[in-house]
């Protein structure tokens, strides 16, 4: 290895407290510390993320929830991300350990593997107070306890898209497309367009199908058929959620009537690095089986 590689920097992320990732994960680390410059690492999930000094490259082994959940904690400061498979999809992580290694000296050194991906700003607003999340995949809107059927209004800028009744809705970045959207029924994007997937819950209506949607103007989503917040408090029951915001499958806020969701494009997007020898569409070959013939073996 070079002098130039061993002063890249890099961080190693994974998933913690999983038996199966620990061991692989320090095996890794001594393997990177001979190589380049690891500047800090969780395995023992003891450090804050914003405690870690600047990186040239973050190296995260375990599952698509280990990227997803890194990229959001990088907040702002974004480097490029580098995934090692070890959950059981692995979508967003295109090596494993043994690729890793092969290709690792041209993965630190060319520029042109890095993919720009966008995300979303999520603004969650309730009587005139907000929180800031940043959504990678995709933001969702379940209905919980006692599930009944909600309505989730959608408006595009000022102008009224329609109100969606059924379990809820996913809007969906493209590189949350092949998640939780496609379970849903949506259609898949490309990673490099700019743009968001409406995609309606098991809805009340067959005229309600998935849209594809430009970030020019906000999206808009509000609960109106919810019970107020004070109401919720009267009842004082812990298990009782109408509906609940969910970023990247995490459920972050308990909806009531009056909130207000405003999804914008992110001045941020996340880079991730490709595999030098593993095209985006093989992937969803190999590893959702789309495109695949029918097996006519009888």
């Amino acid at each position: 290895m070079t002098d130039r590689l061993k002063q890249k920097r890099v961080i190693l992320f994974a998933k913690p407290g999983s038996p199966q990732v620990a061991p692989k994960s320090k095996e890794l680390l001594a393997w990177l510390n001979e190589r380049v410059t690891v500047v800090a690492n969780n395995i023992e999930n003891t450090e804050d993320i914003k405690s870690f000094p600047e990186a040239d490259y973050a190296i995260v082994i375990g599952g698509d929830g280990s990227v997803l959940s890194t990229v959001r904690k990088l907040g702002t400061k974004q480097i490029p991300v580098i995934g090692v498979d070890m959950g059981k999809l692995g979508f967003l992580l295109e090596f494993s350990i043994n690729d890793l290694k092969t290709h690792f000296e041209q993965l630190l050194s060319d520029e042109t593997l890095i993919t720009d991906r966008m995300m979303f700003d999520c603004v969650f607003t309730r009587n005139n107070e907000s929180k800031h999340y940043l959504v990678v995949n995709e933001l969702s809107i379940s209905t919980g306890k006692p599930f009944q059927m909600i309505e989730v209004g959608i408006n595009i800028g000022e102008e009224v898209l329609g109100v969606c009744r059924g379990d809820g809705l996913v809007v969906s970045t493209s590189t949350g497309s092949t998640a939780h959207n496609l379970a849903a029924g949506g259609p898949i994007l490309d990673a490099k367009i700019i743009g968001a997937i409406i995609t309606p819950l098991v809805p009340h209506s067959l005229s309600f199908r998935p849209v594809v949607v430009s970030l020019d103007t906000p999206i808009i989503l509000t609960t109106p058929n919810l019970m107020p917040a004070d109401e919720i408090a009267e009842i004082n029951d812990k298990n009782h959620a109408q509906a609940t915001l969910l970023v990247d499958g995490v459920c972050m806020e308990e909806l009531c009537s009056n909130d207000v969701i405003t999804i914008t494009k992110s001045t941020t997007g996340f880079k991730l690095v490709r595999h030098p020898k593993l095209g985006r569409w093989r992937l969803l070959n190999s590893k959702l089986r789309w495109g695949a013939s029918p097996n006519y073996n009888t």
